[in-house]
């Protein structure tokens, strides 16, 4: 399936301009999956892993391994992954080194394989 497909009332585009905005919309697609996939595995709310200001600790942990694996697995500047939830690209900083630092766990380090897997399987599918 195509993104035309998989995102509701998007056109096909053409030109500079088109790749652009395709390449957007993609990006939005990779968030949601991302978000939501992530909130699912730590059993929190999809909205509260993008919200601005404070959050419950699982939340927090939960948005903490989305902003990572957005980094990590999707290759996004700090900066990229700080407008797409809503965070200062110091922030996001510290939850990247917050969830390496977490990956010595073997367990924690097979949850995040998982989770990359999944994504990654589903954007497949989709795309």
């Amino acid at each position: 399936m195509d993104i035309e497909m998989a995102v509701p009332g998007m056109r096909a585009a053409t030109g500079v301009q088109g790749r652009a905005a395709q390449e957007g919309n993609e990006a939005a697609l990779v968030e949601a999956v991302l978000v939501q996939t992530v909130a699912r595995s730590f059993r929190v709310r999809a909205a509260a892993l993008t919200a601005p200001g404070r959050t419950a600790a699982r939340e927090a942990l939960a948005r903490h391994v989305a902003m990572y694996l957005a980094h990590v697995t999707f290759g996004w500047t700090y900066s990229q992954v700080a407008r797409a939830f809503h965070r200062h690209r110091t922030s996001v900083l510290y939850a990247c080194v917050r969830v390496e630092d977490r990956r010595d766990d073997a367990c924690f380090d097979a949850r995040l394989a998982r989770l990359e897997g999944v994504i990654q399987s589903a954007l497949g599918a989709i795309q």
